[in-house]
Protein backbone atom coordinates (compact mmCIF):
# COMPACT_ATOMS: atom_id res chain seq x y z
CA UNK A 1 0.00 0.00 0.00
CA UNK A 2 1.31 3.33 -0.51
CA UNK A 3 0.92 6.18 0.92
CA UNK A 4 -1.72 7.98 -0.88
CA UNK A 5 -4.14 4.64 0.42
CA UNK A 6 -2.86 4.46 3.89
CA UNK A 7 -4.08 7.96 3.87
CA UNK A 8 -7.58 7.48 2.34
CA UNK A 9 -7.73 4.57 4.39
CA UNK A 10 -7.30 6.69 7.55
CA UNK A 11 -9.33 9.42 6.38
CA UNK A 12 -12.64 6.77 5.67
CA UNK A 13 -11.63 5.25 9.27
CA UNK A 14 -12.12 8.99 10.91
CA UNK A 15 -14.70 9.80 9.07
CA UNK A 16 -16.78 6.65 9.95
CA UNK A 17 -15.49 7.27 13.75
CA UNK A 18 -16.87 11.14 13.23
CA UNK A 19 -20.36 9.55 11.97
CA UNK A 20 -20.53 7.15 14.59
CA UNK A 21 -19.76 9.95 17.63
CA UNK A 22 -22.27 12.33 16.16
CA UNK A 23 -25.33 9.66 15.83
CA UNK A 24 -24.54 8.89 19.52
CA UNK A 25 -24.99 12.00 20.67
CA UNK A 26 -28.13 12.64 19.04
CA UNK A 27 -29.30 9.08 20.21
CA UNK A 28 -28.20 10.42 24.04
CA UNK A 29 -30.19 13.42 23.17
CA UNK A 30 -33.31 11.54 21.62
CA UNK A 31 -33.08 9.50 25.10
CA UNK A 32 -32.72 12.49 27.57
CA UNK A 33 -36.10 13.60 25.83
CA UNK A 34 -37.78 10.47 26.50
CA UNK A 35 -36.25 10.52 30.03
CA UNK A 36 -38.01 13.99 30.04
CA UNK A 37 -41.49 12.84 29.37
CA UNK A 38 -40.50 9.65 31.51
CA UNK A 39 -40.57 12.21 34.77
CA UNK A 40 -43.61 14.67 33.98
CA UNK A 41 -45.41 11.21 33.39
CA UNK A 42 -43.92 9.75 36.74
CA UNK A 43 -45.37 13.58 38.52
CA UNK A 44 -48.85 12.88 37.00
CA UNK A 45 -48.90 9.44 38.18
CA UNK A 46 -47.50 9.91 41.45
CA UNK A 47 -50.23 12.40 41.99
CA UNK A 48 -52.84 10.22 40.98
CA UNK A 49 -51.68 8.03 42.71
CA UNK A 50 -51.99 9.86 46.07
CA UNK A 51 -55.41 11.39 45.02
CA UNK A 52 -56.74 7.80 44.65
CA UNK A 53 -55.16 6.89 47.52
CA UNK A 54 -56.70 9.60 49.80
CA UNK A 55 -60.17 7.91 49.35
CA UNK A 56 -61.22 4.99 50.70
CA UNK A 57 -62.98 1.96 49.90
CA UNK A 58 -66.89 1.71 51.12
CA UNK A 59 -67.02 5.49 51.17
CA UNK A 60 -69.59 5.55 47.69
CA UNK A 61 -68.23 8.06 46.09
CA UNK A 62 -65.11 9.69 45.36
CA UNK A 63 -63.28 12.76 45.90
CA UNK A 64 -61.75 15.12 43.22
CA UNK A 65 -63.10 13.11 40.15
CA UNK A 66 -62.03 15.79 38.25
CA UNK A 67 -58.71 16.12 39.06
CA UNK A 68 -58.38 12.40 38.80
CA UNK A 69 -59.33 12.94 35.59
CA UNK A 70 -57.26 15.41 34.79
CA UNK A 71 -53.73 13.78 35.82
CA UNK A 72 -54.88 10.53 33.42
CA UNK A 73 -55.11 13.42 30.44
CA UNK A 74 -52.19 14.36 31.18
CA UNK A 75 -50.12 10.98 31.58
CA UNK A 76 -51.94 9.77 28.73
CA UNK A 77 -50.38 12.80 26.32
CA UNK A 78 -47.42 11.84 28.06
CA UNK A 79 -47.68 8.24 26.81
CA UNK A 80 -48.37 9.58 23.34
CA UNK A 81 -45.74 11.81 22.96
CA UNK A 82 -43.12 9.08 23.98
CA UNK A 83 -44.55 6.88 21.47
CA UNK A 84 -44.25 9.97 18.80
CA UNK A 85 -40.90 10.42 19.83
CA UNK A 86 -39.84 7.01 19.09
CA UNK A 87 -39.52 6.37 15.06
CA UNK A 88 -39.01 3.24 13.73
CA UNK A 89 -35.03 3.83 13.95
CA UNK A 90 -35.10 4.42 17.42
CA UNK A 91 -37.59 1.15 17.64
CA UNK A 92 -34.75 -0.48 15.96
CA UNK A 93 -32.02 0.75 17.79
CA UNK A 94 -33.71 -0.01 21.05
CA UNK A 95 -34.06 -3.76 20.03
CA UNK A 96 -30.56 -3.57 18.81
CA UNK A 97 -29.63 -2.51 22.77
CA UNK A 98 -32.16 -3.97 24.50
CA UNK A 99 -34.23 -1.76 26.24
CA UNK A 100 -37.38 -2.02 23.79
CA UNK A 101 -39.29 -2.41 26.86
CA UNK A 102 -39.26 1.18 26.85
CA UNK A 103 -41.96 1.30 23.82
CA UNK A 104 -44.08 -1.45 25.30
CA UNK A 105 -43.97 0.88 28.77
CA UNK A 106 -45.83 3.87 26.93
CA UNK A 107 -47.66 1.49 24.98
CA UNK A 108 -48.83 -0.26 27.94
CA UNK A 109 -49.30 3.12 29.95
CA UNK A 110 -51.52 4.77 27.33
CA UNK A 111 -53.78 1.70 27.02
CA UNK A 112 -54.64 1.87 30.87
CA UNK A 113 -54.83 5.33 31.00
CA UNK A 114 -57.70 4.97 27.94
CA UNK A 115 -59.37 1.91 30.06
CA UNK A 116 -59.28 4.41 33.24
CA UNK A 117 -61.08 7.33 30.94
CA UNK A 118 -63.57 4.70 29.91
CA UNK A 119 -64.06 3.38 33.31
CA UNK A 120 -64.40 7.32 34.80
CA UNK A 121 -66.79 7.71 31.84
CA UNK A 122 -68.64 4.79 32.91
CA UNK A 123 -68.88 5.64 36.42
CA UNK A 124 -70.13 9.42 35.67
CA UNK A 125 -73.10 7.65 33.40
CA UNK A 126 -73.84 5.47 36.65
CA UNK A 127 -72.85 2.19 34.94
CA UNK A 128 -69.78 1.67 37.62
CA UNK A 129 -70.04 2.27 41.14
CA UNK A 130 -67.98 4.36 43.02
CA UNK A 131 -66.05 1.01 44.87
CA UNK A 132 -65.76 -0.81 41.45
CA UNK A 133 -64.29 2.43 39.66
CA UNK A 134 -61.98 2.86 43.26
CA UNK A 135 -60.64 -0.62 42.93
CA UNK A 136 -59.76 0.05 38.81
CA UNK A 137 -57.89 3.15 39.85
CA UNK A 138 -55.99 1.57 42.70
CA UNK A 139 -55.09 -1.28 40.37
CA UNK A 140 -54.01 1.34 37.76
CA UNK A 141 -51.87 3.66 39.61
CA UNK A 142 -49.99 0.96 41.17
CA UNK A 143 -49.63 -0.06 37.42
CA UNK A 144 -48.50 2.87 36.48
CA UNK A 145 -46.00 3.42 39.21
CA UNK A 146 -44.63 0.28 38.45
CA UNK A 147 -44.30 1.04 34.68
CA UNK A 148 -42.41 4.63 35.73
CA UNK A 149 -40.37 2.75 37.56
CA UNK A 150 -39.46 0.31 35.16
CA UNK A 151 -38.71 2.77 32.46
CA UNK A 152 -35.76 4.63 33.88
CA UNK A 153 -33.07 1.68 34.20
CA UNK A 154 -32.91 1.09 30.62
CA UNK A 155 -33.12 5.15 29.57
CA UNK A 156 -30.08 4.64 32.25
CA UNK A 157 -28.11 1.71 30.46
CA UNK A 158 -28.84 3.03 26.85
CA UNK A 159 -27.15 6.34 27.53
CA UNK A 160 -24.40 4.61 29.52
CA UNK A 161 -24.05 2.16 26.52
CA UNK A 162 -23.26 5.01 23.99
CA UNK A 163 -21.24 7.12 26.18
CA UNK A 164 -19.15 3.92 26.90
CA UNK A 165 -18.98 3.31 22.75
CA UNK A 166 -18.09 6.74 21.81
CA UNK A 167 -15.41 6.91 24.66
CA UNK A 168 -13.91 4.27 23.09
CA UNK A 169 -14.28 5.01 19.47
CA UNK A 170 -12.10 8.62 20.70
CA UNK A 171 -9.98 6.99 22.95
Amino acid sequence: MDIKQRLFLSYFVYAFFCVIVVTSLFNIGHLSVLYKYNNVRSIAIHELHLLVHENEQGQGYLKDIDRIEEKVLLIREESNKCLDTITPYYKSLLRVMSIYGIYEICQLDLTTTNQLLAYLKMHRQDELNADALYMQLMQASDDLMDNARDFILPVDQAIRFLLVMMASLII
